[in-house]
């Protein structure tokens, strides 16, 4: 749950920065939450959540700049294979930098 928080936060600090971009997403977001402002928990249901696009790419945007978890990660493959042109024996270890795949422009 950590994680959600940290990108919950990360959102919100982006949005703060980002003026413009914080009254796109409350253009999309504030119509239907006022609609059910008396009883938002009652009110506001899973598919108009779900409707909110734009929302959902700032949050992806946000996760992609501050990934969650930035330690490497690694994966023993579990049969031989080839990668990019390279043989991957079984049980190799492949460490992935999440950071750095996210942040490479090419």
């Amino acid at each position: 749950m950590k994680t959600a928080q940290s990108s919950t936060t990360n959102l919100i600090c982006y949005m703060d920065k980002f003026p413009e971009l914080k009254k796109k997403l409350f253009d999309e977001i504030l119509p239907p939450v006022e609609k059910v402002r008396d009883n938002i928990l009652d009110g506001l249901e899973f598919e108009t959540v779900t409707d909110f696009d734009y929302l959902q790419k700032c949050f992806y945007e946000v996760i992609r700049i501050e990934p969650p978890v930035l330690l490497p990660t690694s994966q023993n493959m579990s049969q031989d294979c080839m990668l990019n042109g390279v043989l991957v024996k079984k049980d190799t270890p492949i460490f992935l930098n999440i950071w750095s795949i996210h942040h490479d422009p090419k």
